[in-house]
């Protein structure tokens, strides 16, 4: 492990050699792609054809349900038309014409449908999180893929109803919105946030003060550190002047990192001119797909494969302009790469290098619950922002991706389970589960999941204590 010292950008560095050099982070903020306030294409015709016509939509009581299947849709085919379509056909005058500011309460005990249009650029999103609150109930496609579903009495609490899509690709995309509705009132509040998939992990395009000479007998290789999270390189684009001598033989090559703050093996050759000869930017992309692990050091080498040349690219030296990313400085090699020699200023290759995030595991906290019992029944109520949660009673069997029957609760909404009755277990339970005797029947642990595109559960014990207030476990 190197030692690593955090050092703000716009400072003037004097650090030891070796030492890592913290620039701006390269981590991109999350964008919001759709708020409650997003305009989208508005279909509120549809009124009471569906009521009655299945268990999603009905017109009395307050139910608790989960749909992991698409409800029949076909009573309202005549309004909804093409809807989930790819991309949809939108008929005015059911559909509006353009998009609109959705509006939040609608017209009670009737269903009103929504079309977001997602542009994303480039190589697009990651780790895409949907956020839901309503009241009653919603059922959420992504370009005509079905998420899911569910219907929940109370009031519209953002983040009671969520998905993860771990990318949503450059292009054109539509999240579809069946609103659901059967009491006195109703609301609706959205959040969809991303990362992009593609940014800078080192940039130093700044205006240079120097420049190094790369040669057959003299190679420079830049490093660069990645964050907590693994990506796909994408590019590496050179500040270069013009050269001293041009033969067409340059190179741009990716290497690891020896672990001892040199570059080690090479990974790939970088596709583009081998003859930079013109001063300006010039882009390098991998042929094939290239993986930076998190956490990790790479270098970008240069050089050229023989021949009598000598190329210019740009750099600065004593360093007080950081931009974007981490790295452990410049090495220079007089023998072809077999061996390196760290720089003896403080010095960056004037370069830029952007990768394509891969997505994260889907995140799941972990919070304690607070468990209140009552005559006949216990109520569980969890944080808002979090998972779905599921209450596990003594004796049965863990649940396993098949939860449909087990209790839940979920973001922000207490739920009630009875005490007296014991839970139907998952389809995928072995018919010998031992039936617990009435009065054994206690809560012993929790569950939290995922959702239905990344499921993953996790099962924890309850506290002995019953915590009268969510907290985060450390």
């Amino acid at each position: 492990m190197h030692p690593i010292i955090a050092i703000k950008p716009l400072l003037r560095i004097a650090s030891l050699l070796g030492l890592l050099l913290t620039l701006a982070p390269a981590k991109a903020e999350r964008v919001t792609l759709i708020a409650t306030n997003t305009a989208g294409y508005y279909n509120e015709v549809i009124g009471v054809l569906l009521n009655g016509s299945s268990p999603a939509f009905p017109t009395s009581g307050d139910p608790s349900l989960d749909f992991t299947n698409a409800p029949n849709l076909a009573p309202a085919q005549s309004v909804l038309g093409n809807w989930l379509a790819f991309p949809p056909t939108l008929t005015p005058p059911h559909w509006t014409t353009n998009p609109v500011p959705i509006p939040r309460p609608w017209p009670v005990g009737t269903e009103s449908a929504i079309v977001y249009r997602i542009d994303a650029p480039g190589v697009g999103y990651v780790d895409a999180r949907i956020r839901f609150g309503v009241d009653n109930g919603l059922f959420v496609w992504f370009d005509g893929q079905f998420l899911g579903g569910s219907l929940r009495p109370g009031d519209a609490v953002l983040g009671e109803h969520q998905f993860i899509l771990p990318i949503i690709a450059g292009g054109t995309h539509y999240l579809q919105v069946l609103r659901e509705d059967h009491g006195n009132t109703d609301d609706y509040l959205v959040e969809v946030t991303a990362e992009p998939a593609e940014i800078v992990l080192f940039g130093n395009l700044t205006t240079p003060n120097n420049s190094a000479g790369p040669r057959y007998t003299t190679w420079y290789a830049q490093s660069f550190v990645t964050d907590s999270r693994d990506y796909l390189l994408r590019s590496a684009t050179l500040r270069m002047g013009l050269p001293t001598t041009a033969n067409g033989r340059f190179f741009v090559a990716l290497y690891a990192d020896s672990g001892a703050i040199r570059p080690g093996a090479r990974l790939t050759q970088l596709s583009g001119t081998s003859d930079p000869s013109r001063a300006g930017d010039y882009l390098y992309t991998p042929t094939a797909s290239v993986l930076l692990t998190a956490n990790t050091v790479y270098w970008i080498v240069v050089g050229t494969t023989g021949g009598d040349s000598q190329y210019q690219i740009w750099d600065e030296e004593d360093v007080v302009n950081l931009e974007i990313g981490a790295s452990y400085g410049l090495s220079h090699s007089g023998n072809q790469g077999a061996s390196w020699t760290p720089a003896t200023t403080q010095s960056l290759l004037s370069m830029e290098i952007t990768g394509q995030a891969l997505p994260s595991p889907p995140p799941i906290p972990l919070y304690y619950l607070t468990i209140t019992p009552g005559p006949g029944f216990a109520t569980l109520q969890a944080p808002e922002n979090s998972a779905v949660y599921y209450l596990i009673y003594a004796g049965t069997t863990s649940p396993t991706s098949s939860l449909g029957g087990w209790p839940r609760v979920t973001a922000g909404r207490p739920g009630r389970f009875p005490t007296r009755l014991a839970p139907r277990p998952p389809s995928s339970a072995p018919s010998a589960s031992p039936i617990i005797p009435r009065a054994t029947r206690t809560a012993m642990a929790w569950t939290i999941c995922g959702n239905s595109i990344i499921p993953a559960c996790s099962t924890h014990s309850i506290p002995p204590t019953p915590v009268l207030t969510p907290m985060a476990m450390a």
